[in-house]
């Protein structure tokens, strides 16, 4: 799925759920692959999660102590045991974990995250009600 695809559904999204922003459920983005996605920064934590009833991994766990406990900004791992690939991803101003099923690519996953910060970046101020 093309970028640009993705953008005009996360767009949809906020139009229809205006004062939620994302809301809680990613299958509208037409990623099947993707089962939960948590973006954080200093103010503010979203989560997502698939409609399906993807159980949260417990490397889950693993992957955000051993990026906070590192200078490392990108974590891949992917579990065979677990049937599940986890990115984790950190800058100074956000952190982002992802969890996606065991058939996604290293380069999908990737892309996707991409999108999806791209577009927050840019409506950021249209999701999430500040506090001042």
């Amino acid at each position: 799925m093309s970028p640009e695809t993705i953008n005009f559904k996360l767009d949809q999204i906020r139009l229809t759920e205006p004062m939620i922003g994302l809301g809680s459920n990613i299958t509208e983005l037409g990623q099947p692959h993707l089962q939960y996605l948590c973006h954080q920064t200093p103010r503010h934590c979203i989560v997502w999660q698939s409609s399906i009833q993807t159980e949260f991994s417990s490397l889950n766990y693993y992957l955000i102590e051993r990026m906070q406990r590192s200078s490392l900004k990108t974590l891949w791992l992917r579990s065979m045991k677990e049937q599940c690939a986890l990115l984790g991803w950190q800058t100074a101003t956000f952190q982002l974990y992802a969890q996606f099923d065991g058939f996604v690519t290293k380069q999908s996953a990737l892309e996707t995250v991409d999108t999806f910060i791209k577009w927050f970046k840019k409506e950021e101020d249209k999701l999430i009600i500040k506090d001042n």
